[in-house]
């Protein structure tokens, strides 16, 4: 018998042997595992809560992941900021800011400081001192990144300053930002 033979023959063998061992002892072992699964399986269908839903009930979906806030005002998108638990602002229509100190200051959210600044005038040709107002915001736990979709919608900030606590990144998204120069 030549080697090919006799290492076909061999092959053959081993196969009929590990079919058999398949039938004879893996098969039932599988089969007297799936009967407690199954059994415990039906055990809990038969203790799950019945769920019974109101048509007049709406659905409510959670994200865990990110907490999205959909704003459409100064004072939603500063309450926005100042909740740590959003993570992505959504602007539904043009915003501006106020440009007095009695309006933007709005449930002890922030405070407002009237500074001076430099502003060069290219009509005037000279440096003159413009005040701005400049919004703080309280002392908090402001370690995250906020990302602000505006889908081609404006921010008209005015001589309003953002004075963003540290820890606090706004990532800009589809957003224009307007600066009125001309205080």
């Amino acid at each position: 018998m030549s080697r090919k033979s006799k290492r076909k023959e061999q092959q053959v063998i081993e196969n009929r042997r590990s079919k058999k061992l398949l039938k004879t002892v893996l098969a039932p072992l599988l089969l007297l595992l799936s009967i407690p699964a199954l059994v415990f399986g039906v055990h809990l269908v038969k203790q799950a809560p019945k769920k019974t839903t109101k048509e007049s009930q709406p659905t409510q979906l959670v994200i865990k992941e990110k907490k999205y806030a959909e704003v459409s005002s100064w004072s939603e998108l500063v309450e926005a900021l100042s909740n740590t638990h959003i993570s992505e602002i959504d602007l539904k229509k043009d915003i501006k800011f106020p440009q007095t100190e009695e309006e933007l200051t709005t449930e002890n959210r922030i405070t407002v400081q009237k500074e001076k600044i430099f502003h060069f005038d290219k009509t005037k040709k000279k440096q003159q001192r413009r005040s701005i107002l400049l919004l703080n915001f309280p002392e908090k736990s402001f370690d995250r990144s906020v990302v602000i979709q505006g889908e081609g919608k404006s921010i008209d900030l005015g001589k309003v300053e953002l004075n963003l606590p540290a820890g606090l990144e706004l990532d800009f998204k589809d957003v224009v930002l307007l600066r009125a120069y001309h205080y």
